[in-house]
């Protein structure tokens, strides 16, 4: 059976962008939804098989354009519509489509699989046949500006897969006893290999091996996690059991359902740092390289250097503990008794003032991020002004749920959006002053709780 639910994440991942390379190389909004779907239907077809695909982005990017290369007397019969031809003419669509209609098929293409859909050189090589090439700074800056406000539709997972289906049914024409046949020649080569095969080991969970990593381009400026797949700046994965993670560089710490602290690299490479139990905590300096964790057995501070894999200091403790965050050269630890400082050059311990606040400020101070009411499943997520006091109204419909919601550098609102009974969830991004919120990309729904990085 296909893997439909690894085809779901990826589509979710990669639709908007691959919208975006049809309309930039001269296809309606209409038909670039219609042919990004047929497109990644036929991808359907042999999903099981794509291991043996040299590279999934070149061959999802290649069906992509050979399909739009194909006779569109069908698209140009359509009429625009009027809620298209307004998308286009509020980003000045055709001024930027001038610069594009000057260059060749090969170089357009090869802009839009650069520029828009992050490919390498050597991967836009492989679907072009023509060097990536430069191109004029101020066309790409206003046609990935333009992109990011054209409205995107979110996928229609169920008819692509129904839609293969069909096609697999069509092709499926051998008779019952040819079946009967195959399967019983099948059975007696299985038993003779049986026979001279020992069962092979399970893996062990500590061990971490490798994960398959997939390149693409993440439009929001946090990664995230759901369904089982991490979503970094550059890459998706699958990654069982993730409670909580935060980046580092282009991978993650993460922290799984058995108390495993983890690192992951967008290659996919994973190294055990430590197991905490299920009280596990850590925090992570992005810009010092480091992590910081209470090894329960102590207990212990554990000050550790992610790029040269040292621990770089170790603070016995009085109690068991739990880390909250790092700030410059502290880390700081609350107990049943204490909130403390850990200083992390020279180890020394003190008492602290609890500086945390129920939610989460922006980089000025000017706005704050609370969650009220219940659990994830009933909780809403607030925005207030803290100058005024006042709440600041999210552009979102209800009743959906968010799930989770992060300022991000930048001072945006990023958040994870559940619609309910709906196949797609969606990431949301509200830009200062907030008042309004765009989608800028789509992930299955259902599945383990969706996460933001810390």
């Amino acid at each position: 059976m296909t893997d439909d639910r690894d085809f779901a994440s990826y589509v979710a991942a990669r639709w908007p962008l691959l919208v975006r390379c049809l309309v930039t190389v001269g296809a309606p909004l209409d038909a670039a939804h219609r042919t990004a779907e047929e497109s990644l239907s036929r991808c359907h077809d042999d999903w099981d098989d794509r291991d043996e695909w040299a590279d999934l982005e070149v061959h999802v990017l290649r069906e992509l354009f050979d399909r739009w290369d194909r006779p569109r007397d069908a698209w140009w019969e359509r009429p625009m519509g009027e809620a298209e031809a307004d998308a286009l003419a509020e980003v000045d669509w055709s001024e930027i489509e001038a610069g594009l209609d000057r260059m060749s098929v090969p170089k357009r293409q090869a802009l839009a699989l650069r520029e828009v859909a992050g490919l390498s050189p050597d991967q836009v090589r492989a679907v072009t046949g023509v060097e990536p090439g430069r191109h004029n700074p101020t066309l790409v800056a206003d046609l990935v500006a333009a992109l990011d406000l054209l409205p995107v539709d979110p996928p229609r997972i169920e008819a692509m897969i129904a839609a293969s289906a069909h096609r697999k049914g069509s092709r499926r024409m051998i008779s019952l006893a040819a079946v009967v046949g195959l399967v019983a020649i099948a059975g007696v080569v299985t038993l003779l290999v049986l026979r001279h095969e020992d069962p092979a080991p399970e893996e062990s969970p500590a061990e971490f091996g490798p994960v398959e990593s997939v390149p693409g381009f993440n439009a929001s400026p946090i990664a995230w996690y759901a369904g089982g797949k991490l979503y970094l700046p550059h890459a998706q994965m699958d990654v069982a059991d993730v409670r909580e993670f935060a980046q580092w560089e282009e991978g993650a710490v993460y922290l799984d359902l058995r108390g495993d602290l983890v690192t992951v690299t967008e290659d996919g490479e994973r190294d055990l740092l430590a197991s905490l139990g299920p009280d596990g905590s850590f925090a992570v300096d992005d810009f010092d390289d480091r992590v910081v964790w209470i090894d329960p057995s102590g207990p212990e501070l554990v000050d550790y250097n992610l790029e040269t894999d040292e621990r770089r200091l170790e603070v016995p403790l009085d109690e068991p503990a739990r880390v909250v965050f790092i700030e410059g050269q502290r880390a700081y630890i609350t107990s049943d008794a204490s909130f403390l400082a850990v200083e992390l050059v020279g180890g020394a311990v003190h008492p602290a003032v609890d500086r945390r606040l129920p939610g989460e400020l922006d980089r000025d101070g000017r706005f704050v991020l609370t969650r009220e009411g219940g659990g994830a499943a009933t909780s809403r997520v607030r925005l207030n002004d803290t100058a005024t006091g006042r709440p600041v109204p999210l552009d979102i419909d209800e009743p959906r749920h968010v799930s989770a919601a992060r300022f991000a550098p930048d001072g945006a609102v990023i958040m994870l959006v559940e619609p309910p009974d709906a196949e797609i969830s969606e990431i949301h991004r509200c830009e200062p002053p907030y008042d309004e919120c765009r989608r800028i990309a789509y992930y299955p729904s259902g599945g383990a709780r969706s996460l933001l990085a810390r």
